[in-house]
């Protein structure tokens, strides 16, 4: 397990609610892509392969289109993101997040394209948040087939967040309950060796902002 990457994962959902109150839409998609990329990192085999295709980006994009509207209640992304030329990799994300009371509700689709074939994601599920508390979950699921006039192989990700019953300090920070993650990765790419797992891992957090066990 990388356990920076529990305290990642709350402070990035801390990120997007911010970026809603500030109507700012690219940072609440720059938040959640972290996110998602911090859950995917969350835990990897012991003895295995670490998964080598899937991620979401995480580079730095040279150009951004689309459309990423956020209000106090609601984010709408309308085929917003960028193409990385670093990794000649576009993405693209639709859909929704939005609040309604203490909760806010995931409802996004995300397609991640290279030269190695096109892998579309679905984000769903809700999470309850005060001031001073974390509480729900996050799916993710990836799928791709082979790819136009050459085959990439195919490649399925299955992402489990689960925020358990998570207290914050006054400033954001995790001081108590704890994030398991829950990742299935099957890879049969057209050549190379596939790539196999089911793992599954929880941080706890201490009494004190740093804490990670």
């Amino acid at each position: 397990m990388t356990t920076a990457n529990a305290a990642l994962v709350v402070n990035q959902l801390g990120g997007i609610l911010a970026a809603m109150s500030a109507m700012n839409g690219p940072q609440a998609f720059t938040s959640f892509r972290e996110l998602m990329y911090a859950g995917q990192s969350f835990v990897v085999p012991r003895d295995g392969s670490p998964p080598s295709r899937g991620f979401f980006a995480t580079t730095v994009p040279i150009m951004a289109d689309g459309a990423a509207v956020c209000t106090a209640a609601s984010c709408a992304f309308t085929g917003y993101g960028s193409f990385t030329l670093a990794i000649f990799t576009t993405e693209r994300l639709d859909g929704t997040i939005t609040r309604s009371g203490d909760t806010t509700t995931f409802d996004l689709t995300y397609s991640l394209a290279n030269k190695l074939g096109t892998l579309p994601w679905t984000i769903g599920g809700s999470v309850a948040t005060t001031a001073t508390s974390i509480d729900g979950n996050l799916h993710g699921h990836g799928e791709m087939g082979p790819n136009g006039s050459f085959s990439s192989g195919t490649l399925t990700w299955d992402l489990t967040v689960d925020y358990n019953a998570i207290t914050l300090d006054p400033q954001g920070c995790p001081t108590g309950g704890s994030v398991h993650v829950i990742s299935r990765y099957d890879d049969e790419p057209t050549t190379g060796s596939p790539t196999h797992f089911e793992v599954q891992g929880t941080v706890k957090f201490g009494a004190a902002c740093a804490a990670a066990r």
